[in-house]
């Protein structure tokens, strides 16, 4: 759930500012909102170290730590390294840009120096390079000297050598205003032995990076106290903050300002304030969930609805359904305990997740009977359960879907009618639950053939009048109808194609079968080859090609598995994910809220 605020107003004495701002970062319990615009070189000194430190963590993650036995450098010393190691490797990149090119103005004339051309020049010789047209013959004077360089296309690269005096009525090169060629070739070889000792330094560098990212925390908690110290107001010979607390941790509040002589105000938020923070408390089997929220940038308002528990249900069910292979959710779980094991420091949400969502892989493909794709034959004993029968008739898993569909989007608006306000709008709500059933039985005769049911009149008829009546409800009858049918309009033809579109369920996950076993096809092809070829193949072909579709099957997931739960539930709840994260001025903040959400 999203726990319940208050707007907290702290007033102290001006001369008392800094030490109310320490206290209140002890509490850890106020989001504050800066009265005024912060400004001081403290707080911009402080944001060019994050903007350092973020810097180098990019480009330190992207290294391997190389193992060392001396304790890794202390993180702003790792930091300014860092910088300073990658200003040098793109300085280099810059020069050998400039050297590549300037190679390649040389290259056509192979390799000389400049102090050859002036020894013969010296020598009473006049020395021209030209580029010339190789289909049209050259007219010199006797004693001309040519030789030809280099030729691409029709274009000829020569060297005429000819006594002081003779005319050569040849266009001479311009050699660009830069060293000799092996001089650049030797500086581009040099770069690039530097370039490997300064990967080889970052690598090494890499292993302050849990220090760095510790430091950063460090550094963004700094800001927090100089942002909510220079964001106080003041009034004469006081100072005020403003902020936002959990209403559970208000009795702490009001402890500490009897200690401190502060005055409190605190009052519910304005229907109208958009910088409510918002605080998810969690059930703990619900917060894997949360990793998602994170890598999508998501989070529901302070007066919207929380919907991560359900989130994480379906989530499942749809990661199930898309990937659909027992086999696959097998690989998938023992990657899993694998990686933690080799990570166990790491936060454990990421894992929670990946195990809850191959455990579910592992079930759909238990009741489909589908094993990395392999076709069951007849008589095999698991053509008798009666789930894999029933769900090896494509129809009855299309129905499934749609089915599924129906129920995620009626849990929507039944939410949605138990937090109405004023209670009467609820009815608006149940009246879209028999206009969905209703699109449910319609989609299941449109896309499956099935008959008509004739319960279908009834529900859109209870539907229409139900949404008519009491989307809008008001004492205006004309204007009430005029609303409900606006919301008819909007709304009608929406809820059907979101009812179908959850046959993309099905359709991933058919098509991630099919690839499987056109791989496993391919492999079973190898008959005519010798047994050691013919096998390597075949592992070869099983190996890549599963792997392929297990990728694929990962991309399915995100896409198809995330949509439906936020655009088509979340549009059916009306959640516009548009949540201020919950970050309270701490000394140690341990992430926000929403990553470390109460039990």
């Amino acid at each position: 759930m999203i726990e319940r605020m208050k707007h907290v107003t702290v007033v102290c004495l001006a001369a008392q500012r800094a030490a109310a701002v320490d206290r209140l970062r002890e509490l850890g319990t106020v989001h504050v909102a800066p009265v005024t615009e912060p400004v001081s070189p403290d707080l911009d000194r402080l944001e060019r170290r994050i903007d350092d430190a973020h810097q180098a963590l990019g480009i330190l993650t992207a290294c391997k730590p190389r193992t060392q036995g001396e304790a890794p450098p202390e993180a702003a010393e790792a930091v300014e390294e860092t910088l300073r190691l990658a200003a040098r490797l793109s300085a280099l990149d810059e020069q050998d840009a400039r050297l590549v090119r300037a190679r390649g103005g040389l290259l056509p004339w192979g390799h000389f120096t400049r102090a050859d051309l002036e020894r013969v020049r010296a020598a009473g010789l006049q020395v021209v390079l030209g580029v010339v047209d190789a289909k049209v013959p050259l007219d010199l004077p006797e004693g001309v000297v040519v030789r030809e360089i280099s030729r691409r296309g029709r274009r000829r690269h020569v060297v005429l050598v000819a006594p002081e005096g003779v005319a050569l009525d040849v266009p001479s090169a311009t050699l660009p205003d830069a060293p000799d060629l092996a001089d650049i070739e030797r500086e581009i070889e040099e770069h690039g032995a530097e370039r490997e000792e300064l990967h080889a330094t970052l690598c090494a560098l890499a292993t302050a990076v849990p220090g760095i990212r510790r430091r950063l925390e460090e550094l963004e908690q700094e800001v927090a106290y100089h942002r909510a110290l220079g964001g106080m107001g003041e009034a004469g010979p006081l100072a005020f903050l403003s902020g936002y607390l959990p209403e559970g941790d208000v009795p702490a509040l009001r402890q500490a300002a009897g200690s401190e002589g502060w005055a409190l105000r605190l009052e519910d938020p304005s229907a109208d304030d958009a910088d409510v923070p918002t605080k998810l408390s969690i059930p703990r089997w619900a917060r894997p969930i949360l990793f998602v929220f994170r890598g999508l940038g998501i989070l529901p308002g302070y007066r919207e609805i929380d919907i991560s528990a359900c989130f994480l249900i379906f989530f499942s069910v749809f990661c199930g359904m898309l990937i659909g292979d027992a086999g696959y959710g097998t690989i998938f779980l023992v990657a899993t305990v694998a990686a933690r094991r080799r990570y166990p420091a790491a936060p454990a949400a990421p894992f929670r997740l990946f195990a809850l969502l191959s455990v579910a892989t592992i079930v759909w493909g238990v009741l489909t009977g589908t094993y990395f794709a392999i076709a069951l034959p007849d008589s095999h004993p698991l053509r008798a359960v009666p789930s894999v029968s029933y769900l090896a008739d494509p129809l009855n898993v299309q129905r499934l879907c749609f089915l599924l569909g129906a129920v995620h989007l009626t849990i929507a608006h039944a939410w949605n009618a138990a937090v109405a306000r004023p209670r009467h709008r609820a009815l608006g709500q149940l009246a879209w639950i028999p206009m969905l059933w209703g699109n449910y039985l319609l989609a299941r005769v449109m896309v499956l053939g099935a008959p008509k049911h004739p319960a279908m009149p009834w529900l859109y008829a209870a539907g229409f009048l139900g949404v008519l009546l009491f989307s809008a409800p008001q004492r205006n009858p004309l204007r009430m109808l005029g609303a409900g049918v606006g919301v008819l309009a909007l709304n009608l033809v929406n809820s059907f194609v979101d009812i179908v579109s959850y046959v993309r369920l099905f359709a991933a996950g058919a098509a991630s079968v099919k690839v499987a076993q056109s791989f496993n096809e391919l492999a079973g092809g190898m008959d005519g080859l010798p047994p050691v070829v013919g096998g390597f193949l075949a592992a070869l072909i099983l190996i890549l090609g599963h792997g392929f579709n297990m990728v694929l099957g990962a991309m399915a997931v995100v896409v198809h598995g995330v949509r439906l739960n936020v655009l088509e539930f979340a549009g059916h709840v009306g959640l516009q994910f548009t949540g201020v994260p919950y970050r309270p001025l701490a000394v140690e903040q341990g992430g926000t809220a929403e990553s470390a959400p109460a039990t």
